[in-house]
């Protein structure tokens, strides 16, 4: 076999039988950063919880920063995708590797990547179809 196709196999092999957390395969799975977003009023719709800029930002910021201590904030949590990997041993490496430079709450979100998107669909078929007749031309 070829060195560029080493490992084709078994990263097919990972791809389908890796946990898909019970979503169709194959999946995405997303390193996640939670960020929280601040307003002065409830714009951030349902679900925003408020607090007092004192509590929320400690003294210092609030007077680096001229904010009334006593001023009444709102603020939600979101979830940014900040890296993408095909398997969770890729997630795992990148976390072991680099999870030193993730300084916020960081989980793994999983997407499933081919519903209702053929190109997903054809590169995985691609990669399969190459599989098969790299295993006939060995």
């Amino acid at each position: 076999m070829d060195n560029e196709f080493e490992g084709l196999s078994e990263f097919l092999t990972e791809i389908e039988t890796q946990d898909n957390r019970s979503t169709r395969t194959p999946i995405l799975i997303t390193l996640q950063e939670k960020n929280r977003i601040f307003a002065e009023d409830e714009i951030l719709g349902q679900g925003a919880e408020e607090g007092r800029a004192l509590e929320l930002f400690g003294e210092s910021v609030c007077e680096d920063n001229n904010i009334d201590k006593d001023a009444i904030y709102w603020y939600t949590d979101i979830w940014e995708d900040k890296a993408w990997f095909f398997t969770y041993s890729a997630y795992e490496e990148h976390l072991r590797l680099n999870g030193h430079n993730y300084q916020k709450d960081i989980r793994s979100y999983v997407y499933c990547w081919d519903y209702r998107n053929p190109e997903i669909s054809k590169i995985i078929g691609w990669l399969k179809a190459t599989e098969k007749l790299l295993k006939v031309s060995v």
